[in-house]
């Protein structure tokens, strides 16, 4: 079995298509799951929020990051639309959202909720100190 380290390397070599194509099949499997959840029953505003969660771990919001969830999600969000969503999860507001998302998460789809968050945390070919702290938080 590949060790943790192993496993974020994975995603860090991934060049960005296929970091893409696989946030994209996680998008889709989860996508149900934020439905379900969502009190207006659209999922996206969750979806976003937690994206703005992962990306919020490490406290940096690079031009990378936000093509990375407009390409995933077929939006168009701005910079400003995208910082101003990510700031209300730094300083632990994000391990309040991950955790209770995370938490409530079917077992069937919880790995696919995961690949999805270390898509978002790789796609600027790092893995910070700040995201694996996330990532672990979100396994414990």
């Amino acid at each position: 079995m590949a060790s943790f380290q192993d496993i974020l390397q994975k995603y860090v070599n991934l060049n960005y298509e296929d970091l893409l194509s696989l946030a994209k099949k996680n998008f889709a499997r989860i996508m149900p799951y934020f439905n379900s959840i969502a009190k207006d029953g659209n999922g996206g505003s969750v979806c976003v929020a937690f994206i703005s969660a992962c990306l919020a771990a490490d406290g940096e919001l690079s031009s990378l990051e936000i093509r990375f969830v407009n390409d995933v999600t077929n939006s168009q969000l701005t910079r400003e639309e995208l910082f101003n969503i990510t700031q209300e999860f730094i300083d632990g507001g994000a391990f309040t959202l991950s955790d209770a998302v995370y938490d409530a998460c079917p077992a069937e789809v919880r790995g696919d909720l995961l690949s999805f968050c270390l898509c978002f945390c790789a796609v600027d070919e790092t893995i910070s100190a700040n995201e694996v702290a996330f990532i672990k938080r979100l396994l414990d």
